[in-house]
């Protein structure tokens, strides 16, 4: 279902984004393929997941250098974020500019095109969004004409992406081709592409339920029928190799620079041992000192992190850094876990929430490689669906399947406040900040070269510090 990376497709194309606006020179297919690849080595890298995501979820701890577990983050990597999401965006939308000015290849295939970038753009636009709030939208995919963009609300984003993938999906024509070569997700399948658009406008629509119900629950009613994942043969990732250079992010710090960073935090492993879950020898190895399953303290000092060897705690499982490891943009669990919610708020789904509930599990634990059928209905029988606290129920086992993809954890966690899972660092925050940050401050490049747009920015959506609530985080 997925296709292969291809190794020798994004050579020079740091060319690709001198000028957007004379974009016929560089064949779509190149465009995608670099799209795809950078979006998500960006999503998974050694920062912006393992070092941000990974810790902001509390899914890791870290060995060494433990400046994010205690949320201090640093500041160029903020910038490279920022400026390789919104790049990607600007790609994406070179895609779209090409197929409107150029109708050779047909309407089916120049629409299943556009369609493509659209769902990818609203990907991206999402992560940018649930990460820092109110963000450059309707201005940003014109840097020749608007090089300072301004921001727009995430009130009026956010109805936007669900209009952009409504929009996409309808415009798929199944059946037809799309890209000749470089979908590195479907293998230019428009069928799955499909599925992709309702099953990522079933996310927007649920992260935005507790502040426009009406339209979340339109817009979830409407993905449904319209056909979303169905098993997690629809997953889209990204499959990477073996070989450098196509090989996940993660293998080349673990691996060819021989770092080991991270390692389980007794927030993650404490959970999954309360549960008795099985996933934990898919997540983490034992400590080799003691053959146990021990999560390292989250949020240690250098001092007491070297205190406590490597080998007195749980570290990865290899699997999570290996070469030909899934880059994940969205899952068939994830799916069940938000039509679970659903059914839990009164909106009308084929099923109810305990059998959605129960899918979500059994769909994690698959991927996990946990086939056995009798151990996973004693787990859903020993952990079972609480519909008078479905928040804390669904809350908590989407949290769990969702490990390593650590922004959309993190952002489960701010959006339905699950309790007694997260924790403040066990020795102390290194910012002036009394609880777990629920946003990412905006880079220092755009607070110095979109100033004026910046400041507009924070006086509409509050203080630019790691306590202002983005909007659709409420409760």
């Amino acid at each position: 279902m997925v296709a292969m990376l291809a190794t020798s497709c994004t050579d020079g194309f740091e060319e690709l984004n001198e000028n957007p606006n004379e974009p016929a020179v560089v064949p779509t297919n190149y465009l995608l393929t670099y799209a795809e690849e950078r979006i998500i080595d960006r999503v998974y890298d050694g920062f912006d997941n393992a070092r941000i995501g990974m810790t902001l979820a509390q899914y890791w701890s870290q060995n060494q250098y433990s400046e994010e577990s205690r949320f201090q983050y640093r500041p160029g990597t903020n910038n490279t974020t920022w400026d390789d999401l919104y790049a990607t965006t600007n790609d994406l939308q070179q895609i779209i500019r090409i197929n409107e000015a150029d109708s050779a290849k047909g309407p089916a295939i120049t629409n299943n095109q556009i369609a493509v970038a659209r769902i990818l753009k609203v990907w991206t636009f999402q992560l940018l969004t649930d990460i820092y709030g109110d963000i450059p939208y309707t201005e940003a995919l014109n840097i020749t004409e608007t090089p300072t963009p301004a921001y727009t609300l995430q009130s009026e984003i956010y109805p936007d992406l669900i209009k952009e993938l409504t929009e996409a999906s309808a415009q798929i024509t199944p059946e037809a081709s799309s890209f000749e070569s470089g979908d590195l997700i479907y293998g230019s399948d428009m069928g799955e592409w499909k599925k992709f658009a309702n099953s990522l406008k079933l996310r927007v629509a649920m992260r935005m339920v507790d502040v426009m119900p009406n339209e979340a629950s339109q817009a979830i009613t409407e993905a449904v029928d319209a056909g979303v994942f169905a098993s997690n043969d629809d997953n889209a990732y990204l499959q990477y190799l073996t070989s450098q250079p196509s090989t996940y992010p993660l293998y080349v710090d673990y691996v060819v620079n021989g770092r080991q960073d991270f390692c389980s935090s007794n927030v993650m492993i404490g959970q999954l041992q309360r549960r008795n879950d099985p996933r934990i020898a898919s997540y983490f190895r034992p400590a080799s000192s003691t053959n146990t399953y021990i999560g390292r303290p989250f949020g240690q000092s250098p001092t007491n992190a070297n205190a406590m060897p490597p080998a007195t705690v749980s570290q990865l499982n290899e699997r999570i850094y290996a070469p030909d490891f899934q880059g994940m943009l969205m899952d068939y669990a994830e799916v069940s876990f938000i039509l679970a919610e659903a059914a839990a708020r009164g909106i009308t789904v084929p099923k109810s929430a305990e059998a959605y509930y129960a899918q979500g599990i059994t769909a994690s634990m698959n991927y996990w490689g946990v086939t056995d059928g009798g151990a996973i209905g004693a787990y859903i029988a020993a952990n079972p669906y609480d519909g008078t606290n479905y928040k804390q129920s669904i809350g908590v086992q989407k949290w769990i399947a969702l490990y390593m993809q650590g922004i959309q954890g993190w952002s489960e966690w701010r959006r339905l406040d699950f309790k007694g899972v997260f924790q403040m660092p066990v020795d102390g925050p290194l910012i002036n900040i009394n609880q777990v940050p629920v946003r990412r401050i905006y880079p220092n490049n755009e607070q110095n070269l979109n100033n004026a747009n910046y400041l507009k920015a924070v006086g509409e959506q509050g203080e630019d510090n790691y306590v202002t609530k983005v909007w659709w985080d409420v409760n």
